[in-house]
């Protein structure tokens, strides 16, 4: 899917990759999500937990899927990965979400 999308940086091609297999998404996948998107940005957790208004205990559990994420906590992920517009919109349209 990503091939075909004009994706070229790897944070894109990873939300793509994630809405395109999603099929049931629970507390570890969308964690799993988060934690791929975050590692394919290069950034670290607690780089991204600061952009995100919580703490790295947090995100850290929310990434091992032991903490269901709220809408505004994965949006506030996502943004401070700088996931924005249609693939912001993409992934949050998730199953579960």
């Amino acid at each position: 899917m990503a091939r075909n999308s004009g994706c070229r940086d790897a944070t894109c091609r990873a939300v793509l990759r994630l809405v395109g297999t999603a099929r049931r998404v629970n507390n570890v996948d969308i964690g799993q999500a988060l934690r791929e998107l975050r590692e394919a940005s290069g950034k670290q957790a607690k780089v991204v937990a600061r952009g995100a208004a919580m703490s790295p205990s947090k995100l850290s559990k929310i990434e091992n899927g032991a903490l269901a994420p709220s809408v505004i906590d994965a949006e506030r992920v996502l943004a401070a990965l700088g996931v924005s517009g249609e693939m912001k919109a993409r992934l949050m349209r998730l199953p579960g979400r």
